[in-house]
């Protein structure tokens, strides 16, 4: 692509970068039987002042140190189904159509609530057909203490609704003992009182003399739950100097490492696994486990499809990661294990070579499940350009990749397609293995519809060749 495309399309997204809202809130508030102390709130709405044409992925992620980025919550247009990753103290929430976004995450958990950082990203295609992306800047909770007249506020609100279900103020003091019953609370609730009023005083005041005890009793919890919060704010303080100290060893040892690698010559090997991933394994694994290829390179094994045993070499099933690579990046990889990603091929053709030689490609269009199967498939190394050999079909869609067979693989400033007058890569936005150019494109621009942009399997279904999401895997035969 020329210069000027990329300088057009940074232009459009620094102008687009404006639009992108969050809203981050550092307050106490229930939902359901949950007690959260935050809560971020993402949107994003397309008008016709903007360039975009619609809304592919929303996701928002916690930055701090040593941690890096970490994916907390996601939405994908192909589904509107937020995925949340299994992080304690959070609640997502969120839908996502082609106009408009939202996805809001709540905290329960302290450390969430006062030492992260946090940003909101979202994936669009603009109206000549592109892909871009808007990043908010990172931003975090304010680290104060909720005050605690806000607080006595608050749990005296929650207490109102309750009232109205007792005959007396002696019955709804003696209630505390059940605190499940304090939640849920209606701020329009006024204090009820029996008519008869109470220990002989006349109605107002036994009322007033009944306020006064409540406050009395909110008061002593409300100093209760302010202790308890010091005690976890030192506990927090704690755990960092513990973690700053166990940082401290953990690079101690990483020197160590690298002086006995140096020394001793140590190379990263593909039969180094955390697990094993067999076919038809026994064990009582998940049905996604993590293996090691190398030291440095980790990979997704799935233990359940077809009798399990495969490692999975490409994903697509989010859109939070950005295809249209060069060479070096679809030599090594990128992605990660908790989004979409592209094992890398050097790691591919070396697997190839160990015996994993058994293909499989999962894909969905329209929440139906296709797959395409072959028994036999192989990519060389770099100095034959990972060219590609595959055979033995069966699944139940067309053998469409066949044409692809001994191809050699190609990203835009890389030609190696057959197409003399045009290069494939550069037409499809994306790395792969290209003839005249092809039936085939997996690594396609998520989202996009044209044949030259999307997850792209020709003849796929009845009604399109689009897939919605799709995952390429080995296996060892």
């Amino acid at each position: 692509m020329s210069a000027l495309y990329f300088i057009a399309v940074l232009a459009v997204n620094l102008f687009l970068s404006f639009g992108l809202k969050v809203d981050m809130t550092r307050e106490h508030f229930y939902r359901g039987k949950s007690l959260f102390c935050a809560q971020l709130k993402c949107t994003e709405n397309i008008t016709e002042d903007t360039q975009m044409s619609a809304l592919v992925n929303m996701s928002v992620y916690r930055i701090s140190e040593p941690e890096g980025k970490i994916l907390l919550a996601s939405i994908s247009g192909s589904d509107s189904k937020v995925r949340g990753y299994k992080i304690s103290g959070i609640l997502s929430k969120g839908k996502l159509s082609k106009l408009h976004g939202e996805l809001v995450i709540s905290f329960s958990n302290i450390s969430a609530c006062n030492l992260h950082q946090y940003k909101c990203q979202v994936y669009f295609t603009n109206k000549t057909g592109d892909t871009g992306m808007l990043d908010n800047r990172t931003t975090s909770f304010k680290s104060e203490k909720i005050k605690k007249s806000v607080l006595l506020m608050n749990l005296k609100a929650e207490t109102l609704n309750y009232v109205k279900t007792v005959d007396t103020m002696a019955d709804f003091l003696k209630s505390f003992e059940d605190p499940e019953k304090l939640k849920g609370a209606d701020m329009s609730m006024s204090l009820q009182m029996s008519h008869s009023g109470r220990d002989g005083y006349s109605d107002d005041t036994a009322q007033i003399i009944s306020s006064l005890e409540l406050n009395n009793v909110l008061d002593a919890k409300i100093n209760n739950i302010t202790e308890q919060m010091q005690t976890v704010d030192d506990k927090l303080r704690a755990i960092d100097t513990r973690n700053n100290q166990t940082n401290r060893m953990l690079e101690a040892l990483n020197t160590t490492v690298e002086e006995m690698k140096n020394d001793y010559n140590v190379i990263p090997v593909l039969s180094r696994m955390t697990h094993q991933c067999k076919k038809n394994d026994k064990t009582d694994v998940p049905e996604r486990t993590t293996v090691r290829l190398g030291q440095d390179k980790l990979a997704l094994c799935d233990t359940k499809t077809d009798g399990g045993g495969w490692i999975i070499i490409q994903r697509r099933v989010l859109g939070d990661v950005n295809f249209t690579r060069d060479w070096d990046a679809y030599k090594h990889g990128f992605g990660s294990m908790i989004g979409d990603f592209w094992l890398g091929n050097d790691w591919i053709s070396n697997l190839t070579m160990m015996g994993y030689n058994e293909l499989r490609i999962d894909m969905t269009r329209k929440s139906i499940k296709y797959y395409a199967h072959y028994d036999y498939f192989k990519v060389e190394n770099e100095a034959a350009s990972y060219k590609v050999y595959m055979s033995s079909f069966s699944g139940n869609v067309n053998d469409m990749l066949q044409y692809q067979h001994g191809m050699e693989f190609s990203t835009f400033e890389r030609d190696n397609d057959l197409v003399s007058q045009a290069d494939c890569a550069e037409t499809y936005e994306s790395g792969w293995w290209y003839n005249n150019c092809g039936y085939v494109a997996l690594n396609g621009v998520w989202g996009a519809t044209g044949r030259t942009t999307g997850i792209y399997w020709y003849g796929l279904s009845s009604d399109g060749h689009i897939a919605d999401s799709v995952e390429m895997k080995v296996r060892q035969v």
